[in-house]
């Protein structure tokens, strides 16, 4: 099975690899019409270091920040690069996400097919990886880069710790006599070092891309069981190679600077992620579990049949007990017959055990968000239960007479299916409607997206959906400050000022030091005339926040329409002092100069606040 097409020519590999990427970027390619969606703009043009692109000061940022709840600064780097080269269109950064997955997927059959010599398992393990639905959140969200840039060092990793167990099993024989063979162990030797150093310098490289990557050095140790079979005393009968096999405890000792990595990386990643962890008193230990138990088989279904997937599942209002110990129990039983069955085939072990520990990070244990599962998460981990499925697959079939020809049309069909469903998928990431509307539709309770999807339509326009997606939302959380606040700017937005400033003040009641509502209902009062209210809003605003630019400017338009200009100037010259690439503070400003009949006045000071 593992030696079909042992050899194959350099044509045929650069064939399959031209196939691979071509069939992956066809499954894709329309990432290029989405537009930024879900918390892509938290990663992109939020934070202003990643804005400004490539610099020291924005590279030191990504190395000490803990912005967003996570410590990932290749990430960061990667974004800035984007914005750098090419601005904040998403055309670029979807692109520069579905170029990092073709990578990934030609790294992936390469280093299968070094580990086992089975070229078309290899072939079909990689392309099962590049179009499976599941990989639509990290290829179609631009926030998930992390997902392919840790991918990317994953592989190369094990391809460098590959090449690191090959010469050191080179030099694992007699030492040679002969200047020449004598020479040749040496080289070999240092070699081993050199690839072993990569291997280190790529996994630390993967854990600042992001920390899932923490189990690495255990499918590595999977990898040694098999395919490399580095394991001693474990062949039935005793293999000849037995001299060139290690130890368990010195294949654990060997991966030791892996292991302090991964150490090192769990905590920084811990501490940075306390804000964002769900309370442990509302989430018991057992919930968790019980939770972990059921995600596990629920990832196994969505990789066997990829339907009502969802940028985010909401963690269940009730979770049965029969649900929770009936998935226990399959989880023990799969377990216990890849056990058995894995003696004679060991790629069961290896496929089994990698697909359980590589979730183990992101099953919920410590539970970070309000998900109780993502498609996000099965980026690395589903690769183990493609290696059952392909090589499980050519094992059945090994004595059947036309092999070949059903294989291969069972896997051009498949394939098919996949692409189609994929491409159905990816449509779905096109605008933030389109994903909230589609997660509504196939998950149940998701208040989250009610509310992502209210907020969409308020973006593009739809004020009118959007109040209905609000109101809706206050029904099942009267106490959301967030939704009022909203609301009340999709009233105002109608010319229904009077109903907005009854959605801020509500809102000020549950959070009376919001600067942004505070600074909302000001534009409100103004907007009926109410000036004086309005300047009190805006001036409890700047108690709570100075440096609020926008405010600063509105309550300079108001004292411009009292005919109090010189306070007016000020206000602009604040805003702008704040936020210098606002236009409507530039316009104000030079329109209040104007207005004191003092056009010279006015040029001189536009001129001096720009030199400034």
């Amino acid at each position: 099975m593992d030696n079909i097409c042992s050899k194959p020519s350099y044509k045929i590999l650069a064939m399959i690899c031209f196939l691979l990427a071509a069939i992956t970027v066809a499954a894709f390619e329309q990432v290029r019409h989405c537009e930024f969606v879900y918390d892509d703009k938290l990663y992109i043009t939020d934070p202003p270091e990643v804005m400004m692109g490539v610099t020291v000061k924005s590279i030191l940022w990504a190395l000490t920040s803990g912005f967003a709840c996570n410590w990932h600064p290749l990430t960061w780097i990667s974004h800035m690069l984007d914005c750098e080269l090419f601005g904040f269109d998403p055309y670029w950064h979807h692109l520069g996400n579905l170029f990092f997955h073709v990578v990934n997927v030609l790294l992936l059959f390469w280093v299968l097919r070094k580990m086992t010599n089975a070229i078309w398992c290899s072939a079909f393990v990689a392309v099962l990886f590049a179009v499976h639905p599941l990989r639509v959140e990290s290829v179609a969200w631009v926030a998930e880069r992390k997902d392919l840039l840790s991918g990317l060092f994953f592989m190369l990793t094990i391809i460098f710790y590959v090449e690191y167990v090959k010469n050191r099993l080179q030099t694992s024989d007699t030492r040679p006599q002969t200047e020449k063979k004598v020479l040749e162990y040496k080289v070999s030797g240092l070699r081993s070092m050199v690839f072993y150093c990569l291997c280190l310098l790529s996994y630390i490289l993967g854990l600042m891309s992001k920390p899932m990557l923490v189990t690495l050095p255990m499918v590595l140790l999977l990898l040694d069981y098999w395919p490399l079979g580095r394991f001693r005393g474990m062949d039935s009968p005793p293999s000849p190679d037995d001299g060139r096999k290690t130890a368990l405890w010195h294949l654990v000792l060997e991966k030791g600077p892996l292991f302090v990595l991964s150490t090192v990386s769990s905590v920084i990643t811990f501490m940075v992620q306390q804000p964002c962890m769900m309370n442990m008193e509302r989430l018991s230990v057992n919930v968790r579990m019980g939770n972990a138990a059921i995600a596990y088989l629920s990832y196994i279904s969505k990789i066997i049949c990829p339907v009502g997937l969802a940028v985010l599942y909401p963690y269940p209002s009730e979770m049965p007990a029969w649900h929770v110990i009936s998935s226990v129990l399959v989880l023990v039983f799969l377990t216990l017959c890849v056990v058995y069955l894995g003696k004679q085939r060991r790629y069961l072990i290896t496929g089994w055990l990698w697909y359980l520990t590589m979730l183990v990070p992101v099953i919920g244990l410590v539970q970070v968000g309000s998900q109780a599962m993502a498609d996000r998460y099965t980026y690395m981990p589903a690769i183990g239960f493609f290696i059952i499925i392909v090589w499980g697959a050519a094992e059945l079939t090994s004595g059947w007479r036309w092999r070949k020809v059903i294989l291969g049309a069972c896997g051009a069909a498949v394939i098919v299916v996949l692409v189609i469903c994929t491409r159905v998928q990816v449509r779905y990431w096109r605008d933030g409607i389109a994903l909230y509307g589609r997660a509504i539709s196939v998950t149940k309770n998701n208040y989250s997206m009610l509310r992502g999807l209210g907020y969409s339509f308020q973006v593009k326009g739809m004020e009118d959906y959007a109040i209905a997606c609000y109101r809706q939302l206050l029904d099942i959380n009267p106490k959301d400050v967030g939704v009022y606040n909203n609301l009340g700017e999709a009233l105002r937005s109608r010319g229904k000022a009077v109903e907005a400033v009854d959605c801020f003040r509500q809102a000020l009641q549950l959070s009376p030091e919001d600067a942004s509502i505070h600074g909302n209902l000001g534009v409100a009062l103004a907007s009926l005339g109410r000036l004086d209210e309005a300047m009190d809003s805006y001036r409890r605003a700047l108690n709570i926040d100075p440096d609020y630019a926008q405010v600063h400017n509105n309550l300079g338009a108001a004292f411009a329409v009292k005919g109090k200009l010189t306070e007016a100037i000020d206000q602009f010259r604040c805003a702008i002092k704040l936020d210098p690439n606002n236009p409507d503070a530039w316009n104000n400003l030079k329109n209040a100069l104007k207005s004191q009949e003092e056009t010279g006045k006015a040029a001189e000071g536009v001129l001096d606040i720009k030199t400034r």
